[in-house]
């Protein structure tokens, strides 16, 4: 004998519990005991003998308001890219207050895992992306870069799947996007691509030149950009900070008490 209620359109006891919806997956129907009446076809609730529609209704606006939020938080390596519009309408909110360097300054992450090079004219930045272990800028002159390491205990891949893969943060965050292909190189004897992005963020065009580079430990996505019109002339210049990533040999907690 069936639990379910009768069904309310045709008065049938003949009920099936519906396991799978294209609205619910698998979790829906059963947080709505959703049934249908093999004789007539009717879907409806099998305990309260009322149809489903606002329920479904409900519950897909709330999929679709949680997708989106993923969908945000899966892009948001690089999310704050637009910084660049930016930094030029306040007093350089992207970089230190400390004020450029007079020469070659070395920056090394918090963890003391890797560093860069800035030359003269640069400032340490803190804002252009939440997930940097190193950003730089020259804003004067609309120049950006910063350094994002995974650890290759997380991601294990090899360099130029990893390299396919960075090219998928740039979507939602620049329009209308177009790629070079990437170009096989070297960054302090490591291997490395890098390839060029130009589009538009915020109604601006800006350029990008992203280099991936896989060490021992990890691997990097190192973005340095600027303007559109300005990326011809300062490619070499953010090619060259970019190829001063270097990666540092981290001493163990029992080998400094050794000393």
């Amino acid at each position: 004998m069936t639990s379910y209620v009768p069904c309310p359109q045709c008065g049938s006891a003949d009920i099936k519990k519906v396991n799978f919806t294209w609205w619910g997956g698998l979790l829906g129907p059963r947080l709505f005991n959703h049934v249908k009446c093999n004789s007539c076809g009717f879907k409806y609730n099998g305990k309260t003998g009322k149809p489903n529609t606002t329920a479904i209704i409900i519950y897909s606006l709330a999929a679709m308001f949680i997708f989106g939020t993923i969908s945000f938080i899966a892009v948001a390596s690089i999310s704050l890219l637009p910084y660049l519009l930016d930094a030029r309408k306040s007093t350089d909110p992207a970089e230190v207050t400390t004020g450029a360097a007079a020469s070659p300054t070395v920056l090394t992450s918090s963890d003391g895992q890797c560093q860069i090079t800035i030359p003269a004219g640069w400032k340490e930045a803190r804002n252009l992306n939440p997930r940097a272990a190193l950003q730089a800028a020259k804003s004067l002159d609309d120049l950006y870069i910063f350094v994002i390491a995974r650890s290759r205990k997380d991601f294990k891949m090899a360099l130029d799947r990893f390299t396919d893969l960075t090219r998928s943060d740039y979507a939602g965050v620049v329009t209308s996007p177009q790629f070079t292909r990437p170009d096989s190189t070297t960054v302090n004897g490591q291997a490395a691509m890098q390839y060029e992005v130009r589009g538009i963020v915020n109604g601006t065009k800006v350029a990008y030149l992203n280099t991936t580079i896989m060490t021992e430990k990890n691997l990097y996505q190192v973005v340095a950009y600027t303007l559109d019109s300005k990326f011809d002339k300062n490619k070499h210049a953010l090619d060259e900070v970019t190829k001063t990533l270097r990666e540092r040999a981290i001493e163990s907690p029992a080998r400094a008490r050794a000393r």
